[in-house]
This record gives C-alpha cells, structure tokens and sequence, in this order.
C-alpha cells in the first residue's frame, strides 16, 4: 500500500518499517538511493515535520503584504518603519540638532531663557523683567547682545531644517 501525506510518500513495508522515497523529503537528494526503510517512529516525525514547516509557510504567506512601490507609502501604510527618505532626513535632523545644541551652549542659562520667553512666548521685555526681578534695560540689552552673539550662525540657523530650534533654548 502507497501512501502519500502532505509531502512524504512512503510504503508499509511491514511491522515497524517502511520504505520513504527520498525525493518526497529533500528537495535535492544527494544519496545515489531512491528509497530508505525507516521505523513507525522515525515516520511519524518525518510527517508531522513536514506539516509543521507547511503551517509556518503557510502562516507567512498569509501575513505578506504586497508592499507598495513607493517607500514612502508602505511607510504610511505602516508595513514599513521608515522609507529611505525619512531615515535620511532623520540623521540629517541628529547633526543639525547637534549644531544647534552646539551653538547653543555658547550661551548662558540666563540668555537662553530671555531668548526663548522674548520669541517663542512672545513676552515683552517688561514682563520678562517683572518675573526675573530686574529691569526693562538689563533685559533688552541681554536680548540684544545674545542675539548679536548669535548673528555669525544666523546663515545656519536660518538655513537649517530645524525651524523649531527656539524649542532647544530650555
């Protein structure tokens, strides 16, 4: 009697033995034989083997998707992370952020705060003054100097993707 399971074909060729064809296993045989007798035990394991690696394919090939041909998309898709694109920009974001951080610590505490309450709360110098207990003057002239201060990096930070670098102030 012939059987033949999800991929291995084998014959009962008595109590406790049966005969597998070797092509039904291995998708390149190097034996010269075509046959090898094998016990009940060694079968069974050859079968459910093979059913195992037939559920774990079949498992991937339900869970591929056809990924669309601009990266980006699969991106938005979310199959992907990130395109090569965002990858890119986000390293180039790391250095300039790094400039910035850089370029930034050339200013003391103090400055960076005025600076960052004068331009990105939109605070006037009298209320800065107020909350710091100094004066209108001491304040503007401090905004003014660190401003002059940074004018030999205004190219840069002009030029920079980072238009939010006033957030790296504090």
């Amino acid at each position: 009697m012939f059987y033949k399971g999800n991929k291995v074909e084998f014959v009962k060729v008595g109590e406790n033995a049966n005969r597998v064809k070797l092509s039904s296993i291995y998708d390149n045989n190097c034996s010269s034989q075509e046959y090898v007798i094998v016990d009940d035990e060694m079968l069974e394991y050859l079968i459910k083997s093979e059913q195992q690696f037939n559920a774990s394919r079949r498992t991937m090939d339900n869970h591929v998707i056809a990924l669309p041909e601009d990266e980006t998309a699969a991106a938005k898709m979310g199959v992907m992370d990130t395109s090569a694109e965002e990858k890119y920009f986000s390293e180039f974001d790391k250095e300039q952020i790094h400039q910035i951080q850089l370029i930034l610590s050339e200013l003391s505490e103090k400055q960076r705060k005025r600076l960052y309450m004068r331009f990105h709360l939109n605070m006037s110098y009298t209320k800065i003054a107020r909350i710091e207990g100094s004066t209108i003057v001491t304040v503007r002239e401090s905004c003014e100097r660190t401003i002059k201060r940074l004018k030999k990096y205004s190219d840069f930070l002009q030029d920079c993707t980072i238009k939010s670098w006033v957030n790296l102030l504090i």
